[in-house]
Parts: C-alpha cells; structure tokens; sequence
C-alpha cells in the first residue's frame, strides 16, 4: 500500500512542474539564437520571430517596391516605387496614409533624417526630393545651393541612392557615376565630392558613429570611405558580380554586403578582412539589414525569400516564404518589434518580433 502510495505521490508531483503549454510554445515562436549565456541581461535575451500567426500586410497597388525605411519612432514606414511615388504607412494600422508624388520615374532610395521630419528620396531622374514628413510635402531647395525647388538635380546621369548621417547635418548621395555628394543639410552646400573612376554605385550606408561610408559598386568591390576628409578607407573585393546591398552593424565593426552572385558577405568593417560568406539563397540578393542589437541579419533576393542569419556564427536560422515576387527591401524598425520585407509586387509584409526575457 506504502508503494502505490509513493508511486502516486511521484506522477503528481512530476505533472506539476511540466510547463502546460511548452509544447505549443515551441511550435509558436522561432528563436533566432539558439543558446545563451552570461547574465539576463538585455544584451543576452533572444529575439523571437512569433510564426503563430499570419504576418501584416500591406499594399501598393500596380507598384513594384524597390526601397524601404521605418521613422526613427518606428511608426511609419516609407517605401519607394517604380512608379515614380514613395508610400507612407501607418505601422500600426497598416494604412497608407499618404503618397508622394513629384518623380518622373524610379524612386530606388528612401531615408528618415534622424529626428524623423525629414524624408528623403532618391530617384532614376536624377533627382533627391526632401520632404516634411508631417505635412507630406516637398521641402524647399537647401539654403544657398544651386537647386531648384522642390527637386535637386543631383547629377546628369540617373540613380541616387541616399543616407543621412547620423547626426542628421550631413545627406551622402551615391550616383551611377561614380560619384559622392555629400551635403550640409543647414546651409545646402556642397562639402565635397567624392569620385571612383566612373565605376557606378548601387548603395550607400553611414557607419553608426557617423564617421565612414559604405558603398556598393558595380564591379563587385565594396568601398568604405572617411567622411570628413573624403579619403578612401577600404576596397573590399571577393571577386564577384556587381554588389547591390551594404549595411553596417549597429556596432560599425561588421560591414554586410549582398550582390548577383547570391551571396551575403560579412566583413570587417576595420581591416578589410572577410569574415564569412552566408551562400543560401539562389538568387540576387537586393537587400540586407542588421536586427537594431546587431545579432540578427536579414537578407532579401529575388528567390522572393526573406532569410534570417546569427552575424556571430553565420548559421542560417529562418526562411521567410510568403512573397511571390523578388524582395527588394528588408528593414528592421528601430524599436526592433518589426521586421519588413517588400517586393516587386507592391506587397510589404510585416513581421512582428518578441523579445525573449
């Protein structure tokens, strides 16, 4: 009797401290990093793409999306189209609540400014546009430049791709020609202009202290840049197709990069030196973005996949599958809840983060 009583004692006891919903919990939520150690710290908690449900759409109709980028607030994200208009949604709700419209073609680059009421616009007609975000519409020419209200022709060949420093004073412009210009975003002029031989950029990126640009070129090299004296940094070169994609981690020690060749590349953003290729994809990478604690990267192509990455390992943890066309743009908000990806059929999906604590 003693035993059967023992014996009953265990089962209850062991019932008692399964959690009731592991089971669910684990076919719920993906962790995008796999182990932990150290302290419960906020630089050791787990991100958690939650897969129990659908993530938010949104819509630009007959649009195909070649650019985003979320407020400093992470309550609107931008996004510029083929169709020469750059869209503006309500992250919360989903809406668009307002679209720009003074392009005469592409717009291949959106940028916040980083008190968020500015936005800017680089574009196929070889303009930049600024915006006042509140009102939506077209700022004045920059005090004392040359421009022309309210578009700035910023070259005679077309693409622009666009960043503001972080400190919000400076607007780097990377043109197909090969050129970059950087300028005072309180007097509007020109402090200088940056050449590379005519050899075409795709991208450019600020590092996070504000100090380096990135760039990404047609050759297939990437090139990091000193702002202040315009001096050439970097030629990173791992012998491939045109680069589409560069991104700094949030620490500025990691420099990513995404080309034609499929192929993601983490350098070091110092040394030059490459750290891994991340080959999963098999298609044009057209876009990277590093989690806001620098630990997760998203990488975008045309295979029309979203695929997530641990920077520290390399390893592959996540493939996002619900686009039908090629993703062109991933970006991470700033408060780090939301990733984004949009693609070529005007469709961003938003996918929402939890923090493990």
């Amino acid at each position: 009797m003693r035993k059967t009583l023992t014996l009953i004692l265990a089962i209850a006891l062991t019932v008692c401290v399964i959690p009731q919903n592991s089971a669910a919990q684990n076919t719920q939520d993906l962790h995008l990093q796999h182990s932990r150690e150290g302290s419960e710290d906020e630089t050791n908690r787990l991100w958690v793409v939650k897969t129990d449900t659908k993530p938010r759409k949104m819509v630009a109709r007959w649009q195909n999306i070649l650019s985003i980028a979320f407020s400093p607030d992470s309550k609107t994200l931008a996004a510029g189209t083929v169709r020469d208009t750059v869209y503006l949604w309500n992250v919360q709700t989903g809406k668009s609540f307002r679209k720009l419209t003074v392009h005469k073609s592409s717009v291949v680059s959106v940028a916040f400014s980083p008190d968020g009421k500015t936005l800017v616009s680089g574009c196929f007609d070889k303009t930049l546009v600024l915006w006042d975000t509140k009102t939506g519409k077209s700022l004045p020419p920059l005090i004392g430049h040359i421009f022309d209200p309210p578009i700035i022709p910023v070259s005679n060949v077309a693409a622009s791709y666009v960043a503001f420093s972080p400190d919000g004073k400076t607007l780097a412009s990377a043109i197909n020609d090969g050129s970059i210009y950087l300028l005072d975003t309180q007097t509007g002029k020109r402090i200088k202009t940056v050449a590379l031989n005519w050899v075409p950029f795709t991208s450019i990126a600020f590092s996070p202290e504000g100090s380096r640009l990135a760039t990404g070129s047609n050759d297939g090299t990437v090139h990091t840049w000193d702002v202040q004296s315009g001096t050439h940094l970097l030629n990173l070169d791992k012998k491939g197709n045109q680069v589409k994609c560069v991104a700094f981690s949030p620490d500025g020690k990691i420099l990513a990069s995404g080309d034609l060749d499929s192929i993601v590349v983490l350098w070091d953003a110092v040394s030059g030196e490459m750290l891994r290729t991340l080959e999963a994809h098999r298609d044009i990478v057209n876009s990277v973005a590093f989690s806001p604690d620098g630990k997760i990267l998203a990488s975008g192509s045309d295979d029309r996949t979203v695929m997530l990455w641990e920077v520290s390992t390399g390893k592959q943890l996540r493939t996002l599958k619900r686009h039908r066309k090629d993703v062109q743009a991933v970006a991470f908000s700033p408060n780090g809840k939301i990733l984004a990806s949009a693609s070529q059929g005007g469709i961003v999906y938003l996918w929402d983060l939890t923090v493990d604590k």
